[in-house]
């Protein structure tokens, strides 16, 4: 008899059995209980296993086959009666829910019913067995009998004994369950489907060896400290992934990042899920992670939205909110905003419910914004698609707006904020703000041009007249406003990009309403001479590469060309930011200290026409020799070609369906980008 000072093996055995003898109804009716469990449970056993082994303080947690058995073991604390007593029992876990346990309904354990049909347990000085040959016997009954309910005890001579002793000296671990009748075909699917992501909020495991055939795998979580992050990686094999874990200190509610090469990285919608500290299959709102001590349903698959829940998933959106705020005040945190940007259109009912409680937390504490404390989303103007980045800032030099070194950082911060309320640049506050501003000849008319095509058939009284006193004509003297204009000659910069404008016609008509001389748009525009830039057999030089590019067919071109460039000697860093809005993809830093913008194109081959847009035209013409257009053939091979100051250097003819400029004639015009950067 194996006893502690509460009881026995014995003990517990007896008082079931006479449980089932008083209520033979009710026992056989936990039999199908037990099955339902097991089918609700379905590919969890081992979650649930190792639920059980993170709640028992363990560090490791083995999967094995021995002797035809399959063996599940942790090195945790050993079982107490209790523990024995509330496996037996269903619903009467000894672990109480908030109090640090990631179980505590006490029926997870029967979820191995579905893939064995005897189980063995040596845990310290107990040794029992769980079987329904055995109950039938204790009870003399031939009818159908719950699994685990009523343990049998096995004496160390006992082969299963022996084989769990040999084991855990073996693997160093302190509880083993053998599990005999296995069904082979569900051990394995769950093997196969087991989510390495469910280490992730785990309290204690660090290390799961699992040792079957041809699924052989050994998970390790690696917990590490990095510039003020707390990071964890899982490693599986040659796999690796790495995730930014924020949380409270003495509280369960997390919020995880995925992290790869020093960025926040949008995780896969699969991975983007609620965790019970183990995983559910509810999408979180996001591409990130959320935990917390969230109510499910038996499986653990949905989310039930009890107080419990909501409570914990308002501090999770506290957790990421801080997270926001950090990475914008900061500059840190690249990539963060990815998590919520990347798929604004997800289903989810989480989703609308995270961008309420986003909201809520900001309404309480907003963002630090260059030259802006704690700003609102929806006091921020951002970026139109009219109006090139360096105008829009000189327009909204004393509102809140977002700067350009922070949209590089934050390249997908604009989609996000407008998720949560901020709202555009509108023409009205454009014309009003112009007035005080230092916006550019270029930005005079990029206004004019976008009054011209939105008020054509809109023109209020009122906007007439804040138009005829707003200081938007450049003349080569000074600026001056439409009522004030008497014939001084306009900036050539302001004519030209006026007259090249798709919506000329519409700008005339402004003109006239505006009381001014429309002369000069009528004429012609005399296009640029081409200029050849270079003249050489393209690639006459060997590519300068540090490494060779993974240049990978199933990616897109900017992500193609970033990997090219990136790759490049003497290139430092490749920003996308081709969701910013700033006229150009890609922004490329050398160590010498050049910089240059790439607006990235693809074609089927160079003798098809490429197209940008009014804003890329617009960032071109400012940046001048600094912007470049990589032309790229997507495929294998992978080819690319570089045009620097496409303005001066095309020919481009205007067309008016989508306010485009096309190009149809440019390969003398390519540039080796990769030549020594003292040769441009």
């Amino acid at each position: 008899m194996v006893a502690d000072e509460h009881g026995s093996v014995e003990d517990i055995q007896s008082q079931f059995v006479s449980e089932a003898k008083q209520a033979p109804l009710l026992f056989s009716d936990l039999a199908k209980v037990e099955l339902y469990i097991a089918e609700t449970y379905r590919t969890r056993a081992f979650v649930e296993l190792l639920q059980n082994a993170d709640d028992a303080r363990a560090k490791t947690f083995v999967i094995s086959y021995e002797n035809s058995k399959l063996v599940v073991a942790n090195d945790g604390a050993v079982f107490s009666l209790n523990d024995l007593m509330a496996l037996c029992r269903s619903g009467s876990s000894t672990k109480t829910r908030g109090a640090g346990t990631i179980g505590y309904r006490g029926i997870g354990f029967k979820s191995v019913v579905g893939i064995a049909n005897e189980i063995d347990v040596v845990s310290g000085d107990y040794a029992f067995r769980f079987s329904k040959e055995m109950t039938k016997n204790s009870l003399n009954i031939d009818q159908d009998v719950p699994l685990i309910r009523i343990p049998h005890h096995i004496d160390n001579s006992d082969p299963s004994v022996k084989l769990a002793r040999s084991f855990q000296q073996t693997h160093g671990v302190t509880t083993v369950f053998l599990m005999s009748g296995i069904n082979q075909r569900i051990v394995e699917e769950e093997i196969r489907l087991f989510d390495e992501t469910s280490v992730l909020f785990l309290n204690s495991v660090k290390t799961l060896n699992i040792d079957v055939p041809r699924l052989d795998k050994k998970i390790v979580r690696k917990s590490e400290k990095h510039a003020g992050l707390h990071i964890e990686t899982i490693v599986s094999g040659e796999d690796r992934m790495s995730w930014i874990v924020a949380g409270q200190k003495n509280g369960c509610e997390k919020v995880a990042v995925k992290y790869s090469d020093n960025k926040i990285i949008a995780s896969k919608a699969e991975e983007s899920v609620i965790h019970a500290f183990l995983p559910t299959q509810e999408y979180s709102g996001g591409n990130l992670k959320l935990n917390g001590d969230f109510s499910t349903d038996p499986s653990r698959k949905t989310v039930d939205l009890d107080e419990r829940s909501i409570r914990a998933f308002s501090v999770c959106t506290s957790l990421l909110s801080d997270m926001l705020r950090e990475a914008v005040s900061n500059h840190s945190l690249s990539g963060i905003f990815s998590t919520l940007a990347s798929n604004p259109n997800s289903s989810g009912r989480f989703r609308e419910i995270l961008r309420k409680e986003l909201t809520a937390c900001f309404r309480k504490k907003g963002f630090d914004i260059p030259g802006f404390d704690e700003v609102a989303p929806w006091d921020i103007r951002l970026a139109p698609d009219w109006i090139d980045y360096e105008n829009y800032t000189a327009l909204l030099s004393n509102y809140p707006h977002l700067d350009i070194e922070l949209v590089k950082v934050h390249p997908d911060l604009p989609v996000f904020l407008q998720w949560v309320g901020a709202r555009m640049l509108t023409i009205d506050e454009a014309i009003e703000k112009a007035e005080k501003s230092k916006v550019s000849t270029i930005g005079c008319a990029q206004l004019i041009a976008k009054c011209a095509t939105q008020y054509r058939f809109d023109m209020t009284d009122e906007r007439l007249k804040r138009m005829l006193v707003a200081n938007i004509l450049p003349t080569r003297k000074r600026r001056l406003s439409p009522e004030k204009y008497a014939n001084e000659q306009l900036e050539d910069d302001f004519t030209t990009f006026l007259t090249a404008s798709p919506a000329k016609d519409d700008i005339i008509y402004l003109f006239r309403k505006l009381n001014l001389p429309a002369d000069f748009l009528q004429q012609k525009i005399s296009s640029h001479e081409p200029q050849l830039i270079c003249t050489k057999e393209h690639h006459a030089k060997p590519i300068p590469f540090k490494h060779a590019p993974a240049i990978k067919r199933w990616r897109s071109a900017e992500k193609n060309a970033l990997e090219w460039l990136q790759s490049l000697r003497g290139v430092v860093q490749v920003r996308d930011v081709s969701k910013s809005n700033v006229g150009y993809d890609l922004e490329v830093l050398y160590q010498d200290g050049h910089q240059y913008q790439v607006e990235v194109k693809s074609v089927k081959d160079y003798r098809k026409e490429f197209t940008i847009t009014n804003n890329e035209y617009s960032t071109a013409s400012q940046s001048g020799d600094t912007y470049l257009i990589a032309l790229i053939i997507n495929s294998d091979p992978f080819e690319i070609r570089f045009i620097k100051n496409p303005i001066r250097s095309l020919k481009l003819e205007k067309r008016c369906e989508r306010w485009s400029w096309i190009c149809e004639e440019y390969a003398e015009h390519f540039e080796e980008i990769f030549q020594e950067m003292g040769e441009f």
